[in-house]
This record gives structure tokens, sequence and C-alpha cells, in this order.
């Protein structure tokens, strides 16, 4: 799941979430919602949480998972590309989340495929 880009920090992540999304370049697609399935990685330190036992100490997944499906419908991208920047700049805005991963599956962006998406990886700024 997680690659050397997660070296030495914890993962807090979130696999294949059911999200419906104002999404597509088409004038079909911009009458519709359609399905996609989210995966997240969030790369940042836990120990607080491992020692506390405290929610404040972490972050909550399920809060995570109403951010991701909120900004889904908040508006129509035209992009997976830029629906996924949107997340991961949202979970930046955290500043304990070091790292981000995001890939998103567009199921029927083509139809023969078993899978349709991108993966996109960003980093707290310096």
């Amino acid at each position: 799941m997680t690659d050397n880009m997660f070296n030495d920090l914890d993962i807090i992540y979130v696999e294949a979430l059911r999200v419906n999304a104002n999404i597509g370049v088409h004038d079909w697609e911009k009458q519709i919602q359609q399905l996609m399935f989210v995966d997240l990685e969030i790369a940042l330190d836990l120990a607080d949480a491992c020692r506390s036992d405290q929610l404040a100490d972490t972050l909550d997944y399920v809060a995570i998972a109403d951010t991701v499906k909120n900004l889904a419908v908040e508006k129509h991208y035209e992009l997976i590309e830029y629906f996924g920047e949107t997340i991961a700049q949202s979970l930046l805005q955290d500043q304990r989340v070091k790292q981000v991963k995001v890939t998103i599956n567009k199921p029927a962006a083509i139809p023969d495929a078993k899978k349709t998406g991108v993966k996109l990886c960003r980093r707290q700024a310096i």
C-alpha cells in the first residue's frame, strides 16, 4: 500500500471510499453524479494518539470521509486530477499531516478497463 515516500511516518488510510461526484468534461457528465472510489493515505506522527488513546491526538477518519464526500458535490469538477488536488490540499491544511496520497478510481471512464484514475502525492510545504 505505501512506498518509501512515507518512511518514518505513521499512516491513516481510507480505502475504496464510495463517492458520488459532480465530475467530467462531457456535456452528459455535467448533468449527473458519477461514482468514484477514493483511496487516501495520510502520513503523520501518531505517537501522541498511541500513548493517549484520545481522538483529539489523531485525525478523525469519519470526518475525513465526510470532507471528501462534501468536496465531491460542492461544485462541478472537469477533471479527477483537480478533484484529487482539492482533496490533498484540504487534508494538508492540518499541519500534523506531513504527506498525502490520493487515488481516485473513475470506473465509468473506460468501460473495458478494470480501473481508470489518478494517483497524486503531495507533501506539506516547508
